[in-house]
């Protein structure tokens, strides 16, 4: 099964410590924690020391993101950190729909007459279908497909997001391939 131990450092190496774009919709972000959406934590976070701000972090995308996710329970750990940093990119709602829609291709592909349904929410249909996958680096391509063009509609509707445009496709599209 996925561990979140060999994840977290790669999502910190892309995150990074600390940023404050103005352009960024996140607003001022402590490795990645953005004080849009979680402006508690940012406050509880952003003053701490380097190693404190690092564990508190990490225990935050543990809980928030890895086990909300029930990421535990997939069996690809190339998948659960797909789907866990798509998760903290652009929602936990779209990865998995991201993930639901690739599966339902994979599925129709192989001939499968299962359908899976698309809701955004992560349960044991869902989980079984991911740990079902007989390729995991296809079912992990067709999701970075998904998240290509949620990125492409995001800066075609918004062009202050453009000048992030290519690190978003270096950082969450391209480069998990190891």
């Amino acid at each position: 099964m996925a561990r979140f131990d060999l994840f977290i450092d790669k999502l910190f190496e892309r995150e990074g410590y600390v940023s404050n774009d103005p352009d960024d919709k996140g607003g001022f972000t402590v490795f990645g924690i953005s004080t849009t959406y979680y402006p508690d934590d940012v406050e509880k976070i952003r003053d701490l020391p380097y190693s404190e701000a690092y564990a508190y972090a990490a225990e935050f995308y543990r809980k928030h993101f890895w086990d909300a996710l029930r990421l535990d329970e997939v069996e690809s750990q190339m998948i659960a950190e797909e789907l866990c940093d798509t998760a903290v990119n652009t929602g936990k709602r779209n990865a998995v729909l991201f993930a639901q829609r690739a599966l339902r291709l994979i599925k129709q592909r192989d001939g499968s007459k299962a359908s899976l349904k698309i809701d955004g929410r992560i349960g044991k249909f869902t989980l079984k279908a991911i740990n079902e996958v007989l390729r995991p680096e296809v079912l992990y391509k067709a999701m970075n497909g998904y998240q290509f063009m949620y990125y492409l509609h995001r800066v075609e509707s918004d062009k202050s997001q453009e000048k992030f445009f290519e690190g978003w496709l270096n950082k969450r599209v391209f480069e998990w391939e190891d």
